[in-house]
């Protein structure tokens, strides 16, 4: 991942000038044009006059006892400690304290407390209580536009706290509160215009609103305004500078929700200079709010060594606060470190548990994870169909390992039909994600012409951008495509030595191999006897089973003191289904230099194989009980296998029934020796 850093207690606050300027020449280009401009002064004006649904006696009296309201000094702390403080406890004793002398707007805040649940467990008999208690002056207030009242009858609208839920004259409320500079109100109508929500979707009027707000200092509205111009939106161009301004800000005073994201921009060098230690700085001061994606950001700092020293015990508890928020992501981390015993005790069963949290919310990344462990078995028991089920799920959330998991399924049929054409659907959607081994792997489909029209140009244009990201396969397979002038491209055996050299730690099967065809081709400048067999061995040894069979006719033919050893790489070879290693190690079972090692390898390979309805191996075995090679001879088991064969579509399988069951010479004339 990337890695970023600033002055840890000073940060620039946007002019306002620069960010109402910026808002009127989109505001101008918008479908409603600077009228909105306009329609704001004009509202607002017209907001001042004496409705005509009142007395100018009730609008006199409304008039004074605003003032009375609005400079109560319990209401005026609630509202501090409330909307500035972040102090619940304190606000809610002094919006009681001016409820009991029947401030409706300080009753109205209680209901709102109560409601919420933001003291205590969610009370809504007590909330429309206090609610019923304010509406009689509230409407009074709300009738001669009083601008806390809009919006406090707004909340209560909306809600349904002792009047009927109505969202689209909650939105009205707002906005009358909105034109009247009531900072809280136009946050909201902000982000009922962002969502769309009983509004039409709307970014610019979102970002009007929230920059009214943001100029007066409003917290929530900074916030809000600087994600609208971190990720943008129609017709609000992402503009990172701006968001810094807006999260340092709200990160300034003290908002979790800011400091995190301000620690992402400065991590990942969005808007700012990449500057770890001021991300960590961030991090730590969101993380010591409780808020679990800064916990989580800042566990991976600590346990991948960004902007601070490496500390797993401390990544582990950070870990452990967000995974017990039900933060999916630290759950998945948090498995991980149980699973290698980072920072813990090693405990695979606590690592599956989590997994399981973590997926069970949809979680991609885990659900992922939980699905390897069930295919392969750690600390659960093998069961493809739920690992299938599991990648599945993650796949269809576009998790280029889950698809690539998926399409593996598909190309070798494990707890699926194989299906080539499926392998490479999947392989295909990693590979758009510029997913570097699913653009191999569906590379070799086209260079092998499975799934797909064979197509080797397709497939080094995949290898090409496979290598461009340092994936080690791909580099191989460019370089084999260098090696034999496949897929377009000129055979330049130099290339195709330094592609294959550098995916020797990871690819050591097929790069041994392939250097090995390069260092022994007698006709290359690149000859060499010393690395052929240097290469050949380690490929052999890798697992790679041509190179098993060569490097035992090596062997065979250059030192004939070592034939059992000849014999057991051809076993190794044969094991693995390779033919000529097959023919080869029969003949030295013929001539008795097999071990018994060797042959219950070999044996023990192709009765599994014929188990799986390989028809292959019910030929091979088939033709060792009619020889008696392998195991014992018996006609009938031979017939057996062949009829089994026959039943799995092979099409040979009648003639070699015939020839079994004919005198033993013509059997001897007619057997394939190529099986």
């Amino acid at each position: 991942m990337s890695h970023h850093d600033i002055d840890e207690n000073h940060v620039t606050a946007p002019l306002q000038e620069d960010l109402v300027s910026r808002l009127k020449k989109r505001v101008a280009n918008h479908p409603i044009g600077a009228s909105i401009i306009i329609i704001t002064a004009v509202v607002i004006a017209l907001s001042q006059a004496v409705p005509p649904i009142v007395s100018f006696y009730e609008y006199l009296t409304a008039k004074s006892s605003d003032t009375d309201y609005l400079d109560d000094e319990n209401f005026q702390i609630g509202q501090r400690e409330y909307f500035f403080n972040d102090n619940n406890d304190a606000a809610y004793a002094a919006y009681l304290a001016a409820a009991n002398d029947e401030n409706p707007l300080a009753q109205a805040a209680i209901a709102k407390f109560l409601w919420r649940g933001l003291i205590g467990p969610k009370d809504e008999d007590g909330a429309k209580y206090w609610a019923t208690k304010a509406l009689p002056q509230l409407n009074k207030l709300v009738a001669v536009d009083h601008a806390e009242a809009l919006y406090t009858l707004g909340w209560l609208t909306n809600n349904g706290v002792g009047v009927a839920k109505d969202e689209k004259k909650a939105i009205s409320l707002y906005e009358r509160a909105a034109w009247k500079g009531i900072a809280w109100a136009q946050t909201n109508l902000g982000a009922i215009y962002e969502a769309g929500e009983n509004l039409p979707k709307d970014a610019v009027k979102a970002e009007y609103f929230y920059t009214l707000a943001a100029n007066q200092g409003y917290v929530p509205a900074q916030y809000e305004l600087a994600l609208l111009y971190k990720y943008g939106d129609d017709g609000v161009p992402i503009d990172l500078a701006a968001a810094m301004n807006l999260f340092s800000l709200a990160a300034n005073k003290g908002d979790a929700d800011a400091q995190y994201h301000l620690g992402d921009m400065y991590r990942f060098g969005k808007g700012a200079e990449i500057d770890l230690e001021k991300a960590v700085h961030f991090y730590t001061l969101a993380a010591e709010q409780g808020h679990d994606n800064a916990q989580w950001s800042l566990a991976y700092c600590y346990s991948h060594a960004i902007g601070v020293e490496q500390n797993l015990q401390r990544a582990f508890e950070l870990y452990t606060l967000s995974a017990n928020q039900g933060n999916s992501s630290a759950q998945n981390n948090l498995a991980i470190m149980y699973a290698n015993g980072q920072g813990v005790e090693q405990d695979q069963v606590k690592a599956n548990q989590l997994y399981q949290l973590a997926a069970d919310q949809g979680d991609a990344t885990a659900q992922n994870n939980l699905g390897v462990n069930h295919e392969i078995g750690k600390g659960l028991p093998v069961d493809l169909k739920k690992a299938l089920a599991l990648y599945m799920q993650a796949a269809e959330q576009a998790h280029a390992s889950a698809q690539i998991n998926v399409g593996i399924f598909y190309r070798y049929g494990k707890g699926v039909e194989q299906s080539d054409e499926k392998a490479a659907e999947y392989y295909a959607l990693a590979a758009a994600q510029n997913d570097a081994e699913g653009q191999t792997l569906l590379g070799e489909l086209y260079q092998f012409g499975k799934g797909v029209e064979k197509d080797n140009e397709k497939a080094v244009d995949l290898y090409k951008r496979a290598h461009a990201q340092s994936f080690p396969r791909g580099s191989m397979r460019l370089g084999a495509a260098y090696l034999y002038g496949r897929g377009g491209l000129e055979k330049d055996e130099v290339k195709a030595k330094t592609l294959i050299e550098s995916a020797l730690t990871s690819e050591e099967q097929l790069s041994h191999w392939l250097l090995s065809i390069l260092y022994g081709n007698k006709e290359s400048a690149l000859y060499d006897e010393t690395l052929n067999l240097t290469h050949l061995k380690a490929a052999a040894e890798s697992g790679h089973f041509c190179a098993q069979n060569n490097y035992g006719v090596y062997l065979e033919e250059n030192a004939p003191e070592n034939t059992k050893e000849a014999v057991t790489w051809y076993a190794k070879a044969a094991s693995q289904g390779h033919k000529r290693g097959l023919n080869n190690f029969i003949a030295q079972v013929e001539l008795g230099n097999a071990t018994e090692s060797d042959i219950v390898l070999v044996r023990d390979y192709y009765l599994e194989q014929a188990r799986k309805q390989n028809i292959r191996a019910n030929l091979v075995l088939a033709d060792w009980h009619n020889r008696g090679v392998i195991v014992e001879k018996d006609i009938m088991k031979s017939v057996s296998y062949f009829f089994e064969a026959k039943k799995l579509g092979s099409d040979e399988a009648d003639e070699k029934i015939a020839a079994v069951l004919a005198p033993q010479h013509t059997f001897a004339a007619t057997c394939p020796t190529n099986i």
